[in-house]
């Protein structure tokens, strides 16, 4: 039996880039939204939503971290689709700090009067 040298590509199983940017795209525009309502909802879940932003961005770019996976994506690919994967999970979290400081500046401040001597 002669050994025959068995070829598998890794790209035909991966997402193509469309793919990946219309998936964190969507995943940001959720990330902002729920932020922003839960925070002007008055709940500190607000800080929960951010494991759920860290496992979904690392989702997206975990194959292309790979030991075995990663260098072949890499040869196949190229870097431009390293470099998309990134690009679009790092979207997910500036989702969330966008919302964060879009709800520091919608939320009405309280302001405490200064307390002072009183004339009569």
């Amino acid at each position: 039996m002669i050994g025959l040298t068995v070829i598998a590509e890794v790209m035909d199983k991966e997402p193509i880039i469309a793919e990946i940017w219309i998936f964190c795209l969507w995943a940001s525009a959720v990330t902002f939204i729920l932020s922003i309502v839960l925070s002007l909802a008055g709940r500190r879940v607000y800080f929960a939503v951010f494991p759920v932003c860290l496992f979904v961005a690392y989702g997206t770019v975990s194959e292309t971290r790979d030991e075995y996976v990663g260098p072949a994506i890499l040869v196949e690919a190229g870097p431009d689709y390293v470099f998309q994967c990134h690009l679009a999970a790092s979207c997910i979290i500036m989702a969330w700090i966008a919302a964060g400081l879009t709800v520091l500046l919608i939320k009405p401040r309280v302001v405490k009067p200064i307390s002072g001597p009183t004339q009569i």
